[in-house]
C-alpha cells in the first residue's frame, strides 16, 4: 500500500519536471517506470515514446519499449 502512493506520488513529481523540459531524460524515464509500477504501461510506452524524439539512440528507452510491447496491456 506504501509503495502505490509512493508510485503515484513520484508520477506527479516526474510528469510536472516532463512538462517543464520534455527533454529531460532521467525525468521521462523514471516517469515511465513509476506508470509501469502502477500498471499503467501503455502510458509508459507513450512516455518512452515521446522521449525517443529527444533521445533516438537511448538504449534504456528501446529496451523498456520492448519489454512493454512482449508483455499483454491490460486496460484499467
Amino acid at each position: 500500500q506504501a509503495r502505490l502512493g509512493d508510485d503515484r506520488a513520484a508520477v506527479e513529481a516526474w510528469r510536472r519536471a516532463v512538462a517543464r523540459r520534455p527533454d529531460y531524460l532521467e525525468a521521462g524515464y523514471n516517469l515511465g517506470l513509476a506508470l509501469e509500477r502502477l500498471g499503467r504501461e501503455e502510458d509508459a510506452a507513450q512516455v518512452y515514446e515521446a522521449l525517443l524524439r529527444w533521445h533516438p539512440r537511448e538504449p534504456l528507452l528501446h529496451e523498456r519499449l520492448a519489454l512493454l510491447h512482449r508483455a499483454p496491456f491490460v486496460s484499467h
